[in-house]
């Protein structure tokens, strides 16, 4: 069969087979991005040419994973003795051209795993992993053979498969940075002095000692270091490789492994958090009133974590004659319906997109549509204080829910712009003004600079991708890099000093990048913590939730793109194209009128109020509120009146309303998510699972949900929440007979009607 012929079979099997240059070992068109995420279509392959084939590696051919056994398979017969027999037969396996060997499987969901596997004496590459954006040339390509199975049966790993691969490959290292002992230091760490230290903070800042026996007592073992700062540790019930970093500065725990029970894989642990977790099963309370016993910290100090900022409070005492008012923290889901209507061209498009969706989502079709609108008035318009139109939006929703529609019509829009002959000129490139990847932190800023500092940013599985940049070194830098373009929209935005100066990046005056992400609701939400929200991107992300319930329409023929859409967004980048070719931007200043600052000056009142509670997360929210409320309201003049806009009365009312019930709901949503400890999550889903059963539970329905847990940890959350104040047992007789049936109930919040 000739390539072609097995690359249309490949792609029929789920494979994204691409030609390539057996020589260059990458594919044989100069940009194949769109292929991380989408298979090339059989026509595409007819047209092609091609001597060698390549595979991408990742989620568009099933979470494909391949194990690289470089210099000439060195590694691969020690690799092969250890893999149970069972695991290592249902493996895809070729050799390579350079005597190296390719080991092939899928698994169940992405996995995140360091590059290099194992390395020589020497420290050359001895077995890599290739995953996520990564290619590799195959067979038939010459030089390359199959000799285990093939590329129509790859195997599908569980996580436990798959890193039991990876554990071995880790035990064919054969480069030591250093002996493996762990360096000196006290078995004890010395207790701070007491000045309002809590005890957790003090383990953190001087625990180095007292962590590594904690992690010997439980059956870890220290199996070196990598550099001066890190020190590598195998996980019990293995003797091959390392499966987690501890390091010193910052002070923090690292399990890679899956199998690094009780903590979380690719999850960082304070020292504090270690200590908790392995001596007190999550019991952050507990973990508190020992090391105060010990010495650490002030024990007057009982403040266990930040996090108890989450944490459902104890019922409150009512007023002595029994009644109080019911407090509500709750914030709706259902988006409050009022403010779904912005006039003009923002509802124009918002009507379009869910008219043309296979589910009717309003509130996606908003979002969509304040994101465009932002976009178009781009250093064109600003309001007397500075503000400029740069929202952060994230759409948020179970799979298939219409998510992807707003993304699918922009395009749309900006490709008839491109290809129609009425819109066409020389002013500028309606295509450059939309990004959909970012590679890495340096691209981001050569594009946005290129485009003269006007980019709309449609990032798909924003909830996912976010949380893996910080073990991607190409894009570690872009969510910093985001929250300061952010701030610089009013000035001009400063990269950082490069040694090479031939590949500076460029300063860009008044950057305008608009956000506009989706994501999956729980995996955005498992993404919270206290300092994402408080210094962190999330905490600049304005959240839309969908309708989860929303029913599948019956596809239609799609309704063409109304020209008025067209003609305004038309008219939009015309005008930016008049303007940026002055040095700097000179934007219009958009009135804003004494009756809406009188209510943009209501936020002053609320964070008065936020910041005595002492509420850290609830304080950065609401500081940034007014900023944001601002945006919108120049979004909702700029939509009405493109010509001659003012912010009234009507922009800044439904300008407050959506941003405060935003932060409320965030708000909200983080006291369920935000944990510390793998207990501390488990709990909060408990807690969820009872909200949504109606506040109460049968205990046989809560041990049939909860039956993955082991017993103990079942009970130990329960006797926690008990202890909390958050439930209380009830024993109530069954209808109809002699036997009685234990209920959780969750206990209500009251306030006193004074406040």
């Amino acid at each position: 069969m000739t390539i072609k012929e097995v690359a249309i079979q490949y792609i029929q099997a789920g494979l994204c087979a691409l030609p390539a240059v057996k020589k260059r070992k990458m594919p044989s068109f100069a940009t194949w991005k769109e292929y991380q995420y989408r298979l090339p279509t059989v026509e595409e392959w007819k047209r092609w040419f091609a001597d060698a084939l390549c595979i991408v590696c990742g989620v568009v051919s099933g979470n494909l994973r391949v194990i690289d056994f470089d210099q000439k398979g060195k590694a691969f017969e020690a690799f092969k003795t250890k893999c149970p027999k069972e695991l290592f037969d249902r493996l895809v396996i070729e050799t390579s051209q350079s005597g190296g060997y390719h080991v092939i499987f899928r698994t169940e969901s992405e996995m995140k795993v360091e590059q290099k596997l194992a390395r020589d004496a020497d420290g050359k590459t001895l077995i890599e992993t290739l995953g996520e954006g990564k290619l590799f040339l195959c067979a038939p390509t010459p030089g390359y053979e199959l000799i285990q199975s093939d590329f129509q049966h790859i195997p599908v790993l569980k996580e436990s498969e798959a890193d039991t691969l990876f554990e071995l490959a880790w035990g064919c290292n054969e480069y030591q940075e250093l002996s493996p002992s762990p360096p000196l230091s006290p078995k004890r760490s010395a207790p701070l002095p007491m000045t309002g230290t809590r005890p957790g903070d003090a383990l953190n800042e001087n625990g180095i000692g007292f962590i590594r026996e904690i992690l010997q007592k439980h059956g870890w073992k220290y199996v070196g270091q990598r550099g001066d700062n890190d020190e590598k540790w195998q996980r019990p019930g293995t003797n091959d490789g390392h499966s987690a970093y501890l390091h010193i500065t910052p002070p923090v725990f690292y399990p890679f492994s899956t199998n690094s029970h009780p903590f979380e894989s690719d999850k960082t642990y304070s020292y504090f958090a270690v200590y908790a977790t392995l001596e007190h099963g999550g019991d952050f309370s507990a973990a508190t009133k020992e090391l105060a016993g010990q010495g650490y910290g002030d024990a007057l100090v009982t403040e266990p974590v930040e996090l108890n900022e989450f944490i459902t409070d104890p019922p409150r005492k009512e007023d002595e004659d029994g009644e109080g008012d019911e407090e509500n923290d709750d914030c709706s889901e259902n988006f409050p319906a009022h403010l779904l209507n912005v006039p003009g061209f923002v509802n124009d498009f918002a009507q379009y997109v869910n008219s043309v969706s296979h589910v009717e989502q309003p509130t996606y079709s908003l979002a969509v549509a304040l994101a465009l609108q932002a976009l178009l008035c781009a250093q064109n318009v600003k309001d007397p204080t500075g503000i400029r139109t740069n929202p952060y939006i994230i759409v948020a929703g179970r799979s298939s829910s219409g998510k992807d529609k707003g993304r699918e019509v922009i395009k749309k829009v900006f490709t008839q712009l491109e290809n129609i002959h009425a819109y066409k000129n020389k002013h500028y490139k309606p295509l450059q003004f939309v990004i959909e990847g970012v590679a890495s932190e340096p691209a981001l800023i050569r594009y946005l600079g290129i485009n003269h500092g006007a980019l709309l940013w449609l990032w798909d599985e924003m909830g996912k991708e976010l949380p893996t940049f910080s073990n991607d070194s190409f894009r570690v830098g872009i969510p910093t890099t985001l929250m300061r373009l952010y701030t610089s929209a009013d000035s001009i935005f400063f990269p950082h000093v490069r040694a090479d100066q031939k590949n500076s990046l460029p300063t860009i005056q008044q950057p305008c990048l608009v956000l506009y992400g989706t994501a999956e609701k729980e995996t955005l939400y498992n993404a919270f913590s206290v300092s994402a929200l408080t210094d962190g991107l999330l905490g600049r992300l304005m959240i839309f939730e969908g309708n989860d319930s929303a029913k599948r329409r019956k596809q239609t023929e799609q309704l063409p793109i109304p020209e008025n859409i067209l003609d305004t967004t038309n008219w939009w980048l015309e005008k930016r194209a008049e303007n940026i070719n002055q040095e700097i931007p000179q934007p219009i200043v958009v009135p804003v009128t004494s009756e809406a600052e009188e209510i943009f000056d209501q936020f002053h009142n609320i964070q008065d109020t936020i910041q005595n509670e002492k509420n850290r997360v609830k304080d950065a929210l609401w500081g940034r509120s007014q900023q944001q409320a601002r945006q919108f309201a120049l979004v909702y003049a700029c939509s009405i009146d493109k010509e001659n806009p003012v912010v009234d009365q009507n922009a800044a009312q439904w300008a407050y309303e959506l941003v405060s019930y935003l932060i409320k709901r965030k708000v909200y949503i983080a006291k369920s998510h935000v944990a510390d400890s793998e207990f501390d999550r488990q709990q909060k889903e408990i807690v969820r699972y009872f909200e949504e059963c109606g506040g109460q539970c049968e205990q046989s329905m809560f041990t049939r949900k909860f039956q993955r847990l082991e017993k103990r940890r079942r009970d130990d959350i329960i006797a926690n929440l008990k202890d909390a104040g958050v439930i209380r047992e009830e024993r109530r007789q069954k209808e109809g007979s002699q036997k009685y049936a234990v209920f959780y109930v969750l206990v209500k919040k009251k306030k006193s009607s004074s406040g």
